[in-house]
Order: C-alpha cells, then sequence, then structure tokens
C-alpha cells in the first residue's frame, strides 16, 4: 500500500492468459457490463501473457469498491494494482 503515488491509475486485474483471443473474450464481456477494460500485453522471457485489467479510478479506496464489486459477480481472483 505505501508505493502507490498520486499519479497512479488504479486497475483491476480480472484475468491473464496466454493467448490474446482469451484475454479479448473477457475484456468484451466487461466492456458489455459497462466497465473500461484494457487488455496490457507483457512480454516475457519465454512467454507473452495478456493480462485483462479493468479502469478502477485514481485512489485505493475507489479500486477496492470496484474490486469487491467485481468479486461479487464471481472474479474472486480479481485484484487491485497501480500503473
Amino acid at each position: 500500500p505505501g508505493s502507490f503515488k498520486a499519479t497512479d491509475q488504479f486497475y483491476i486485474q480480472v484475468g491473464a492468459f496466454s493467448r490474446k483471443h482469451y484475454a479479448e473474450k473477457m475484456q468484451k464481456r466487461f466492456e458489455k457490463s459497462g466497465y473500461d477494460v484494457e487488455v496490457l500485453q507483457v512480454i516475457g522471457r519465454k512467454s507473452t501473457i495478456y493480462k485483462v485489467l479493468v479502469a478502477a479510478g485514481t485512489t485505493r479506496d475507489k479500486a477496492v469498491v470496484t474490486e469487491q464489486k467485481i468479486k461479487n459477480n464471481g472474479y474472486n481472483k480479481a485484484f487491485v494494482i497501480a500503473r
């Protein structure tokens, strides 16, 4: 918690996939529910991961509320990140 900066944007990571197609399917599902969503490509040494991130505002408090709402809808592994 102490490492977040005032300029950070908070997101809820709702999924991570090795195939872009699956990340895009999840992205569309959240967009249909009214969320602002992006797929972040993370290139590692041996593989590429596509993370599905739901925008959750600029405060940690707001992000935690969004995280709980998403978890209440069945995405139990969702968690807050700052970028």
